[in-house]
């Protein structure tokens, strides 16, 4: 398909958060491939935002290839640059001697808790693409999600117009 009869929307912008070391296991390349692979929109071209933890701009390059698909209008790459301190995702603390201690002091805890990595990158993805991106709403993924049907997007944009909410999605369902 060509993009002649596509029309670009900045009514969402798909939006994937990530890390470096999901980077370089490829998982964000499958992931997008999955996405971009379900035939998003026969409508609809859209905005692709990668945001990393941390990194270097040139080892994410290639992923600017991805505008060459028809629903993919710009694919834009933001680095947030997390202090390691703080780019933590644990629920366990080690001690000096490699076990695991079942108590700490509120001085060894971040600000954001012991996810403090992924909820920094979260927060701070959101503002940035808020402040620096014109988008109405944003479809936010991680690597280990993908689409369950063709036509993704198409859905995705009805209920964007359709829907007033901060936050969309699924009802929790686990334990």
């Amino acid at each position: 398909m060509s993009k002649v009869n596509i029309k670009y929307t900045k009514q969402i912008a798909l939006m994937l958060l990530s890390t470096e070391r999901e980077f370089l296991d490829n998982k964000v390349a499958k992931c997008i491939d999955e996405y971009i692979s379900r035939s998003p929109s026969n409508v609809w071209e859209f905005d692709l935002m990668i945001y990393f933890d941390k990194g270097n701009a040139e080892s994410y390059k290639k992923l600017y290839e991805y505008k060459k698909h028809d629903c993919i209008a710009s694919v834009h790459i933001h680095i947030i640059n997390i202090p390691d301190f703080e780019n933590i995702y644990t629920d366990k603390f080690e001690n000096e001697h490699g076990g695991y201690i079942d108590s700490v002091k509120d001085s060894d805890i971040r600000e954001l808790g012991m996810s403090s990595g992924p909820n920094l990158l979260f927060y701070s993805s959101l503002h940035h693409a808020q402040s620096n991106h014109n988008h109405v709403n944003y479809m936010v993924i991680e690597s280990d999600t993908h689409p369950v049907k063709s036509n993704w997007f198409d859905g995705l944009f009805r209920f964007s117009r359709t829907n007033n909410y901060t936050i969309g999605g699924s009802e929790y369902k686990g334990q």
